[in-house]
């Protein structure tokens, strides 16, 4: 059984009579609204109220409140931002690369033109710049020499190796300052002629001393075998240098030993020439 809670407000219609009232009915589910004229009650009482007759019932809903400017509902749907696209990053020219490997393709030409042009040799070990103070001699078995390093203040000079194109040593000394070279020529199928030979000494000198003259001097030796020998002068920069050349010719192969100095100080080195030269000698006769 339904039990229902009756709140009502009578108006009297007829003094004595039945009465006529807007009646809400309180349900377990909302409000419901009763015609005027179908209930019936006592007046001036409150109690139950059995309806006259059956009526649909109008479900009530109190009314929506007005949304308050702050409210959900005035606010805008918002809408989650969209993934921005991909952007991808512009490539960039590698010039760093470019010029890096631009400046190495023209020193790589540059050289080759220069090398070209001088004659630049294929020099043999040993490098560097100090002289081993242990003076092990330096053998070779390609061109069949050895060499016994002198002491002193003596050092390796790769620079004047370049200069005199000498593909085996060149050593410089200082106070006074003294050069010499070993440079060799393996000539394969045949032996050159004292002209040849001195011809080619020439050639090797003249590209470092600007104004060369040279003379053949008595022959003399090397390395316990007989040798041509070449006397010279010319200038590096503004010093006049002499020097001599001798010329060692064993089979295919020919070696030129080539000492210089300041022309100023000739007198005080040439009794070490000879020393140095002793050091040289062949591998095989």
């Amino acid at each position: 059984m339904i039990c229902l809670s009756l709140l009502a407000t009578f108006r009297p219609r007829w003094p004595g009579g039945s009465f006529s009232a807007t009646t809400w009915v309180q349900w377990p589910y909302g409000l419901a609204r009763w015609p005027p004229g179908q209930m019936r009650g006592k007046a001036g009482g409150c109690g139950q109220m059995v309806p006259s007759s059956p009526c649909p019932l109008a479900l009530f809903s109190p009314p929506k409140a007005a949304a308050s400017p702050m409210s959900a509902g005035s606010l805008p749907d918002f809408q989650m931002p969209g993934r921005r696209p991909f952007r991808p990053k512009p490539k960039r020219r590698p010039w760093g690369t470019i010029l890096l490997v631009g400046s190495g393709v023209t020193l790589a030409v540059a050289l080759s033109a220069y090398f070209a042009i001088k004659g630049f040799p294929v020099l043999e070990p040993p490098g560097g710049h100090e002289a081993p103070s242990a003076v092990p001699p330096h053998e070779s078995r390609e061109f069949n020499y050895r060499f016994i390093f002198p002491g002193g203040s003596w050092k390796q000079d790769n620079e004047a190796r370049v200069h005199v194109k000498a593909n085996l040593l060149a050593m410089r000394r200082t106070n006074p300052d003294a050069w010499f070279a070993l440079a060799a020529r393996d000539f394969k199928t045949r032996t050159p002629d004292k002209n040849e030979a001195t011809t080619e000494a020439v050639k090797r000198l003249e590209g470092y001393f600007h104004g060369l003259e040279w003379d053949p001097a008595p022959d003399s030796s090397l390395a316990g075998q007989p040798a041509f020998v070449v006397n010279f002068q010319g200038k590096v920069g503004p010093t006049l240098m002499r020097g001599e050349c001798y010329i060692l010719t064993r089979g295919n192969m020919t070696y030129w030993f080539t000492t210089w100095c300041a022309a100023k100080d000739v007198a005080s080195l040439t009794p070490e020439w000879p020393k140095i030269r002793e050091g040289f000698s062949l591998l095989s006769e």
